[in-house]
């Protein structure tokens, strides 16, 4: 016979609980009752362990002044018992000294154990058997809480249900209830069937089933998941918002003043320089680089000066420069008309030209973001 400790090992490795509630219907089939399902029990062998692995048990004696046959230790009552008792009741297990249920692999804790009590066999006036006595004792986890228990003695009659409820701790993930006879009550009353009886076992929580906490590694992965995963999207929002703001920024038209073109926009100028590209590059200088742009449809012909990211000229200097050019009037000058300044630091200084293609525009681009625009008479 497997002991409930190798079932344990069995079914419940590292003593891993799985189960919060028991319910056996004993002798008889599975069955739902008040919204609980009881399991089937109705095996005859001397040791059985159910489908789940959550409960076995286990019988042993052999009945005096009979020989008993396996069906005799599970009894069927066909009637007497009430309808609404029936599906509980009308069968029970039974053995002739030792029978013992083994609840396995519930979570630790306090329970209430209802015992199920109905006396089927120890009923019929005609055969006398009404006359026997069942007395025997019952352990919850070796624990004494029923002493020469008579099931007649506690319903007044035959076939009349018994409840008794206990208080039971669970603290190593099983449950034993001894049903035990001692030598007590009838023996040579027929059926000859004296020993414990039990109808159904029923095993209930009295604590709230809570779900284990996070451990803290677990906690800090989650943690530091979260903030990639918001860091992640803050970039990729941010860097949608500035392509967004780029487009726009490429496509925010330049107003030259006192020529018939009434704008040119950035993404204008990227084409005309094909992106900047060296095939256009006319000429460099301690600031930057100079390219050639032409805008055909527009008739416009234009020197594209790009800063350097390492030039030393910084925005003192540039505000300087159109101070300067602002304030200068002459005829072989170029003379500044207008400058703008827009978001991102974005600058536009703007003048008149002649229309002659000898006369060509002067654009002054810092970090693709900062332009001059003026007149220069190429010779």
């Amino acid at each position: 016979m497997t002991s409930p400790l190798q079932i344990m090992n069995d079914y419940c490795p590292n003593e891993m609980s799985k189960y919060n509630s028991l319910y056996i219907n004993c002798g008889g089939e599975s069955a739902i009752i008040e919204g609980n399902s009881y399991d089937e029990d109705n095996k005859t062998s001397v040791f059985y362990v159910s489908p789940k692995g959550n409960w076995a048990y286990s019988r042993s004696g052999d009945f005096l002044g009979t020989d008993a046959e396996p069906r005799d230790y599970i009894r069927n009552m066909t009637c007497g018992i009430p309808v609404s008792d029936a599906p509980l009741y009308a069968t029970a297990r039974i053995s002739p000294l030792s029978l013992k249920y083994h609840g396995l692999c519930l979570h630790n804790g306090n329970y209430t154990v209802k015992l199920h009590f109905a006396e089927i066999i120890y009923t019929d006036d005609k055969d006398y058997s009404i006359l026997g006595k069942r007395i025997f004792d019952v352990y919850i986890q070796d624990k004494n809480v029923l002493k020469d228990f008579n099931i007649i003695d506690e319903s007044k009659a035959p076939n009349k249900v018994v409840i008794k409820n206990f208080s039971a701790t669970v603290i190593d993930h099983t449950l034993e209830i001894h049903f035990y006879w001692a030598g007590k009550g009838s023996i040579n009353v027929p059926p000859y069937l004296y020993g414990p009886l039990i109808s159904a076992i029923s095993i209930i929580p009295d604590f709230e089933l809570h779900k284990k906490e996070l451990s803290t590694l677990v906690k800090t992965i989650i943690a530091v998941s979260s903030f990639a995963i918001l860091l992640l999207v803050s970039a990729s929002v941010w860097k949608i918002g500035l392509l967004r703001r780029k487009r726009l920024h490429d496509n925010v038209p330049i107003k030259i003043q006192g020529n018939s073109v009434s704008s040119i926009t950035f993404r204008d100028i990227m084409e005309a320089t094909q992106n900047f590209s060296p095939k256009m590059e006319i000429g460099r200088g301690g600031f930057g680089t100079v390219y050639k742009a032409e805008l055909k449809q527009k008739g416009i012909i234009m020197a594209v000066k790009q800063l350097s990211p390492n030039s030393k000229q910084g925005t003192d200097e540039i505000n300087n420069e159109v101070y300067s050019l602002s304030s200068l009037k002459h005829e072989n000058l170029v003379q500044l008309l207008g400058a703008y300044s827009g978001n991102n630091h974005t600058c536009y200084y703007m003048n008149t030209w002649k229309t002659t293609p000898s006369h060509v525009l002067y654009l002054v681009i810092q970090n693709s973001l900062f332009y001059e625009l003026f007149t220069h008479n190429i010779v």
